[in-house]
């Protein structure tokens, strides 16, 4: 009896530390030659959610990103470390979302979706609307734009309306105003 409880002790305790990692991720540069550096995008598992954080001291590029095996995780979370917003897109199958965030007084959001090649904007009704946050370095809510430098970043959770095919990949790609 005591072995068959060590042993499984011993599942759970392997059920339990696979849960906590994250799935495994192909990503790949937009710019054809170009390697994504390990610590531009960090994968983690953070409350249950998938987070993508990524670092670009250029403040311009891409990435494509497709999950290794199985469909993607619910939810997933992209947190970009820039210092504004000036475009955010992303694709994933037959529709791309446009992001952005106003740099003067308000900054004020705005969100395009194009589906089958037309396009609208989106409202906070839409199955495919996404929610740019701004945040602190502690994710704290922020009036202003975030100070990368601090800590601060953009976060969006992408709808699951986005990302429902298995394996189907997705791109990213976002543009600081500020780009060095």
């Amino acid at each position: 009896m005591k072995t068959m409880l060590t042993a499984f002790s011993f599942l759970l305790a392997a059920l339990f530390a696979s849960a906590m990692e994250p799935p495994e991720f192909q990503i790949e540069s937009l710019k054809p030659g170009e390697v994504v550096r390990a610590d531009c995008i960090k994968v983690t598992l953070q409350a249950g959610a998938v987070v993508f954080d990524i670092h670009d001291e250029r403040g311009i590029g891409g990435v494509r990103i497709t999950p290794k095996w199985g469909g993607w995780p619910k939810p997933v979370i992209v947190r970009l470390h820039l210092s504004s917003m000036e475009s955010l897109q992303i694709s994933s199958g037959q529709f791309t979302l446009f992001g952005s965030v106003l740099s003067h007084r308000g900054h004020r959001r705005l969100l395009e979706i194009e589906e089958a090649g037309q396009k609208r904007e989106a409202g906070k009704d839409d199955p495919l609307w996404i929610n740019i946050r701004m945040l602190d370095g502690q994710g704290k809510d922020i009036q202003h734009l975030p100070d990368p430098e601090q800590g601060g970043y953009f976060e969006v959770t992408l709808p699951p309306a986005l990302l429902n095919a298995d394996k189907l990949g997705m791109t990213l790609s976002w543009i600081d105003s500020y780009r060095h």
